[in-house]
């Protein structure tokens, strides 16, 4: 019996870059627009509300959330912000930080110095403290997509 030649198996190996995103959460007491009202004084982004609420994925064997968001897009700085609240109707946006009211969101921004924006966030009244965080760290990022 004649032998078959053999079939080479090739595996790639796909590694998606799934946060292109720098996150920041921020911890206020302030409504959502009296919260970002603050921020643009402090900042000058300018967000706005959008029309679209942010809904993440949800976990597996949970109905989806909506969560209000504030956008902020800057065409010669060629990055954007997005201000999404974390706490609505009792579900969390992303789990792991149930202390955190707000998260921050920005998109292809090239920031040097992270001290520096929080400390002026941090300014902003109604703020109560910030803090950056590696999205890789944070599972529940996983299910965001801006």
């Amino acid at each position: 019996m004649p032998k078959t030649p053999r079939k080479k198996k090739i595996t790639l190996v796909w590694e998606e870059d799934y946060f292109d995103y720098d996150v920041f959460g921020i911890v206020s007491h302030y409504p959502d627009y009296r919260l970002v009202y603050n921020l643009n004084a402090k900042v000058d982004w300018h967000f706005e509300r959008s029309e679209e609420e942010f809904t993440p994925a949800p976990p597996k064997g949970k109905a989806p959330v909506s969560f209000p968001r504030f956008d902020s897009y800057s065409e010669d700085e060629r990055f954007s912000r997005h201000l999404v609240k974390n706490k609505i109707d009792n579900r969390l946006m992303i789990e792991e930080r149930p202390a955190i009211d707000y998260f921050l969101f920005l998109k292809d921004a090239e920031i040097n110095d992270f001290d520096e924006l929080k400390r002026t966030l941090n300014e902003a009244d109604g703020v109560l403290g910030v803090y950056h965080f590696d999205p890789e760290e944070l599972p529940s990022t996983k299910n965001i997509v801006l």
